[in-house]
């Protein structure tokens, strides 16, 4: 009996003791793996090797859509040998931006083929996204990053885009893709990262980053690049930048050439020495002084020249632009209509401009100024007029106008013009030194219809002389404008002066 009873407290100590031992070495519950849709906690790294994982993909316009294909989220509008239009976004679940200094978006990928038009490929972030809605019921922002063709299928780089205008926020990020009916690419995403760190090379949300459209500060081609441009906003800007060469219309090919042979756009970009599409601007170029003064075509030194324009932003080429130019300056030149341009004040006869103390209520416009001409008109107070001349130390080629106020002649039944003019160092004074009346002049030398007034006596050696009354009842019943046109050439400069103008 005593035997069997130690056997049985011993029996019963070391069962407490095995089973006390199991209940404290219990492995504890696993984490659940995140599923696609719920909220995930940085850093949050996805990788498509054999899924989309916790992303989901939203098919917007098109029969393409994202697929895994070779270890990675692959998509392409170009099947069959033809390009489709396509919307296709790959969106990850929302993720906690929070407890960091710096976040950031990094995308792994690789892309081949046509090189596309800006904007096809951006990285997108919103805050109120609904997990598998259709992404136009949600509010994006379009972050300042680019996603150029790498070199081969094995190059695959990172592209980094920042997150630290969302910091304390739960949002989604998103890869959309576009392609159109003539262009696409093929694109491939090994893995994407949203994690702590500040974005090297991408910025954040898309929005001018130098000028803000005015012509004190006017948008670089950079600034319209990352702005994502769709429509336009029925403003015009003023835009300044390289002319660094011209997209032939036929196949989109971007030519950065002096001389292509295309005159109806020209592209720029911030980068002058630039052979890289992505870093250019598509420029429509409008029939007329517009086209004609900045066109390569028939105007090969514009080439890698800065250009000052005004129009409106839009898609042109299907990337971000400007169309609609209404007027240009470069080199000194200017075409079109100044959008800062405000009519001269109307006038009635008699008037009279003596030019003894300035130049009154005429404008000078100066349409060509080369080397290191300043200008052309300017008053001359010693002798108490208007002197023109294009010698600066030698002979510069030149156009410039002095050109009247608005002189209102529906009133008056006739009408006449004279004023003194007096020349020197001229070859032939018919063709250098001209006057002319129009009656559309509206500041755009080149877009009015001039008639010519022939003088038969300019003075000479700089002795004044009258012209004596010149009969301008042909005009009568208009608004006119009389301007004096002069020009030299590189080999020869005259100078003309004008004084005691009167109509009456």
């Amino acid at each position: 009996m005593k035997k069997f009873g130690l056997l049985l407290i011993i029996g019963v100590a070391l069962a407490f003791v095995t089973s006390c031992s199991k209940k404290d070495t219990a492995t504890p519950p696993e984490t659940p793996t995140p599923q696609a849709g719920d909220v995930q906690s940085m850093p949050y790294s996805q990788s498509f090797a054999t899924s989309f994982g916790t992303y989901i993909t939203k098919n917007v316009e098109g029969d393409q859509e994202w697929v895994i294909d070779y270890s990675t989220a692959k998509i392409s509008g170009y099947e069959g040998g033809t390009n489709y239009v396509n919307e296709d976004w790959l969106i990850s679940s929302p993720v906690q931006i929070t407890g960091v200094e710096h976040a950031k978006a990094v995308v792994n990928y690789v892309a081949q083929y046509q090189a596309p038009f800006d904007n096809d490929v951006t990285i997108q972030v919103s805050s109120d996204y609904v997990f598998k809605a259709d992404p136009s019921t949600a509010t994006w922002t379009q972050l300042q990053v680019t996603f150029p063709n790498t070199s081969g299928w094995n190059d695959f780089q990172d592209k980094e885009a920042s997150l630290d205008a969302f910091i304390g926020k739960k949002v989604v990020v998103a890869v959309k893709f576009l392609s159109s009916a003539t262009k696409s690419r093929t694109m491939e995403v090994k893995n994407i990262k949203i994690e702590s760190g500040q974005a090297s090379g991408g910025g954040g949300p898309v929005g001018p980053t130098v000028g803000d459209g005015t012509r004190e500060n006017p948008f670089i081609a950079d600034d319209i690049i990352s702005m994502g441009i769709e429509t336009s906003d029925g403003n015009s800007y003023w835009v300044k930048d390289y002319i660094v060469g011209a997209i032939e219309t036929g196949n989109y090919t971007y030519l950065y050439t002096s001389t292509p042979d295309v005159s109806t756009n020209i592209i720029l970009s911030s980068n002058v020495d630039t052979n890289t599409d992505e870093e250019c601007i598509p420029i429509q170029l409008p029939a007329g002084a517009v086209r004609n003064g900045l066109n390569l075509a028939d105007n090969p030194g514009n080439y890698k020249q800065e250009v000052l324009m005004y129009g409106t932003l839009e898609k042109y080429f299907q990337k971000p632009g400007v169309k609609n130019v209404t007027y240009a300056e470069i080199n000194g030149n200017c075409y079109g209509v100044d959008p800062g341009y405000v009519p001269p004040t109307v006038v009635v006869p008699p008037y009279s401009e003596p030019f003894s103390v300035g130049q009154g209520g005429f404008n000078i416009v100066d349409v060509n100024l080369t080397g290191n001409l300043n200008y052309v008109w300017k008053h001359n107070a010693t002798y108490a007029c208007m002197k023109a001349s294009g010698y600066y130390q030698s002979a510069h080629a030149a156009e410039s106008w002095l050109i009247s106020p608005t002189i209102d002649l529906s009133a008056v039944s006739t009408a006449k013009m004279s004023f003194e003019t007096a020349c020197n160092y001229e070859t032939n004074p018919q063709e250098e030194m001209t006057v002319w009346v129009s009656t559309n002049y509206n500041g755009n030398v080149a877009a009015a219809d001039w008639t010519q007034i022939m003088l038969s006596d300019y003075g000479s050696g700089f002795e004044f002389t009258s012209t004596g009354d010149i009969d301008l009842s042909s005009f009568v019943g208009n608004n006119i404008h009389v301007g004096f046109k002069y020009v030299s050439t590189d080999s020869n400069a005259a100078t003309w002066e004008i004084k005691n103008f009167v109509v009456e």
